[in-house]
């Protein structure tokens, strides 16, 4: 596909390296935009970001823009989608950016092996910590399952 006609992607940057890897096994043909995962810290800077990158982007995506962030990236009150909306794109179904490292759709809560990723995507030692902080976070979450990080696997 030529360039020009390519769909775009912004995505979280922490989400660079797993993205990157289906780029290079041809899983996915998109340009992508990579904004930082430190824009986590503040809400109203990644908004600044994120509008600023589609508001940019958007007269030279024919092909149109997927925004790859969790539906609470922005906030708990429905910033995300309203800022998909005003510009019209489409965004990955997940509630924050681990979700969607996990296959969206709410998998973080379901737990890995309810949406593991393939082997050849990520490597055994990246799903290992992946997994263990899942596992952790749900024990954490439990009632009397786990108090703390003292309960970390």
């Amino acid at each position: 596909m030529e360039k020009a006609d390519k769909p775009q992607m912004i995505a979280c940057g922490i989400l660079q390296e797993e993205i990157d890897r289906l780029l290079e096994l041809g899983e996915i043909d998109v340009e992508v935009q990579y904004l930082s995962k430190d824009l986590h810290m503040d809400y109203e800077r990644l908004h600044k970001a994120l509008n600023g990158a589609l508001t940019k982007r958007l007269p030279k995506a024919p092909g149109g823009i997927v925004v790859v962030y969790g539906d609470v990236c922005l906030g708990f009150n429905g910033e995300m989608q309203a800022l998909v909306k005003k510009h019209g794109v489409v965004k990955v179904d997940g509630l924050n950016c681990i979700d969607c490292l996990l296959g969206g759709k709410g998998g973080f809560d379901r737990g890995v092996t309810a949406v593991g990723p393939p082997a050849d995507i990520y490597p055994p030692a990246k799903m290992e910590k992946i997994t263990t902080f899942v596992r952790a976070v749900r024990k954490y979450r439990q009632p009397g399952k786990g108090s703390g990080p003292s309960e970390y696997p």
